[in-house]
């Protein structure tokens, strides 16, 4: 018969149970600059591999290979583009209600 394993929680999965909403909001403000950064190189790309398509003649080979590439960092800068939208939302500073 096979054991059943008990698992344990990780330590990255308490701490992120255990934060206060002051902590988050921190921890998702200090991210949101990496993320940016990201997204811009992805646009930078994304629009280069573009560019790059429309203005040279390429054979079949190098066209379907500037595609793919142009496809991934798409969909690259979109995903960051969604962290960078989350960091906002999250990240920005939450007011203290007097009761």
């Amino acid at each position: 018969m096979s054991r059943k394993r008990v698992q344990t929680k990780s330590k990255i999965v308490e701490r992120l149970e255990t934060m206060s909403p002051e902590e988050m909001q921190q921890r998702w403000a200090a991210l949101r600059p990496r993320y940016v950064r990201w997204l811009a190189f992805f646009i930078v790309v994304a629009v280069t591999l573009f560019t790059v398509n429309r203005v040279e003649h390429f054979s079949q080979g190098v066209v379907n290979i500037i595609n793919v590439g142009f496809q991934i960092s798409c969909i690259f800068a979109v995903m960051f583009a969604v962290m960078t939208t989350m960091s906002l939302v999250f990240g920005r500073a939450t007011e203290k209600v007097k009761g």
